[in-house]
């Protein structure tokens, strides 16, 4: 494939030895970007992107292609088929790779506040436990002031 500088072919792509054979290729051959087409990104992901990160590599600068899933279990019975699709969905993993740019991870402050839509006995028990919590609550109608056998809620 086109820009492609190192490939390889690995049995279990998420072993510990494999994760470090990644660094080590990395280091070698001095790769700027990674492409797995290996298993589901929802669960080994962040394995590849922590296996970037411990190589000197920007962990953003990572794609992978979930050809278990998609091609293999999917297409068990047509193997031919099944092969041609992996190909398709590695060049599109690897066309992608070639444009991505590194990130660096943000954090932004969280207000704790809750917006309480709707009004009468549910609102004011909503905005109360809201409040009991240390979140602030703000309601969107005025709460009403009820009185229970002389005792008084509300604001």
């Amino acid at each position: 494939l086109p820009n492609v500088a190192y490939a390889e072919n690995n049995l279990y792509t998420c072993s510990q030895d494999t994760q470090e054979k990644i660094k080590t290729m990395i280091e070698e051959h001095k790769l700027n970007r990674v492409v797995v087409a290996s298993c589901t990104p929802r669960t080994h992901e962040p394995l590849f992107r922590e296996t970037l990160k411990e190589a000197g590599l920007n962990q953003y600068l990572f794609e992978m292609s979930n050809i278990r899933d998609q091609c293999s279990w999917v297409h068990m019975h047509e193997p031919e088929k099944a092969t041609e699709k992996a190909k398709d969905l590695l060049r599109m993993a690897v066309a992608k790779a070639r444009l991505i740019e590194p990130l660096k991870p943000l954090s932004t402050p969280v207000n704790h506040s809750a917006l309480v839509i709707g009004g009468g006995v549910a609102g004011m028990v909503r905005v109360f436990r809201a409040r009991a919590s240390k979140v602030e609550a703000l309601p969107a109608a005025p709460l009403a002031c009820i009185t229970v056998s002389g005792m008084s809620f509300g604001p």
